[in-house]
Parts: C-alpha cells; structure tokens; sequence
C-alpha cells in the first residue's frame, strides 16, 4: 500500500459501498411496500448516477418497469434539482397523457381534467362509465 490513501481509503470505499447498499435496499423496500397497496403506474426518482444504479440494481422487474429516472447534479443546489424535478414530472405526465388519449381517446381517468384533441375542454368526475362531458 502507497503512503497516500492505503487502508483506510479502502476501508472508507468499502464502508461507503456498504452505507449506499443498505440505502438502496431500503428505497426499493419502501416503493415495494408502496406498490403493493396502491395502485401506483410509475416512479419517478432523480439522484446521483451512483444512487440511482444501486436503487436500480436491488428492484424486482416489476418495480422497474414502472421507473422513469433521471441523473442530476446534486451540486447544483435546490433551485437547479428543483426544476430538474419538475421537468421530469411534466415530461413523464405528457408522454402517459398522450398514451392514455391512443390508446382509448373517449375514456378518461376518474376525476381530471383535459381538453380533447379539438381544444375543446371537458370535466369528468367520479361516475360509472368515467364518461367525458362537455363543459
């Protein structure tokens, strides 16, 4: 071993692997969790690269069939993840919106609102057929 770094940088390594492990079992144990008693169809998770790998690495196929992820820069301060975070979201809600309208254009979610592909807005709320009305 060199004079610089050594053992204990190798040891500090390892304890870090370990610490980032133990953290990214307990995110998939939490989402797991969560998944199972709601009905939920995607996740968005933003992080370090690292983190986001280890996270990653640990999730049933399950799980990470419904991840939509993206790599940040932690350093660039709250404001800069912020947004990053907002981008993703908004991103992530047009693509699944677009899916939605393809797939079935006159069947909405219960409780949202839209505006159909004519521009012209509707409300639907929570009744049996989901039902789009004109507003």
């Amino acid at each position: 071993m060199s004079r610089w770094g050594g053992w204990s940088q190798q040891r500090y390594e390892r304890r870090r692997d370990n610490e980032l492990h133990k953290y990214a079992l307990e995110i998939v144990e939490a989402l797991a969790k969560i998944c199972s008693s709601e009905e939920i169809n995607h996740i968005l998770m933003v992080g370090s690269k690292e983190t986001l790998q280890a996270i990653h690495e640990n999730m049933t196929d399950e799980l990470r069939d419904k991840v939509v992820e993206k790599a940040i820069d932690l350093s660039k301060g709250d404001a800069s993840i912020n947004k990053d975070i907002v981008d993703l979201f908004q991103e992530e809600e047009l693509t699944t919106g677009l899916e939605h309208w393809e797939k079935n254009p006159y069947r909405i979610p219960a409780g949202r609102f839209g505006c159909y592909r004519s521009g012209r807005c509707f409300e639907y709320g929570k009744d049996s057929t989901n039902r789009a009305r004109r507003r």
